[in-house]
């Protein structure tokens, strides 16, 4: 009962490492809620060209996997950066 809820709100929701939203990475495009249909706010992409579409899905998810990228590798510097300062030596 909980689970779609919470799935929606996790894929709606700005990831720190990434620095995107989940659904974007997962699908390579914004997502529409049925409220902002009751709004009148549009989408801007046209769903009437599929050609159109599918190169734009294309371009979205390269470009989402490269921010991917780099946004991990600064989150993993942070974390070795933290990791590093928390850890001691042993005395021997």
């Amino acid at each position: 009962m909980y689970i779609n809820p919470i799935l929606h709100t996790y894929n709606c929701t700005r990831n720190e490492s990434t620095g995107i939203l989940e659904y974007f990475f997962m699908f390579g495009r914004n997502l529409r809620l049925s409220i902002a249909d009751e709004f009148g706010i549009k989408n801007k992409s046209n769903e009437n060209q599929p050609k159109k579409c599918i190169n734009e899905l294309m371009e979205n998810t390269k470009a989402a996997y490269d921010l991917v990228n780099m946004n991990t590798t600064k989150a993993q510097g942070k974390q070795i950066e933290g990791y590093d300062q928390r850890m001691r030596g042993a005395e021997i």
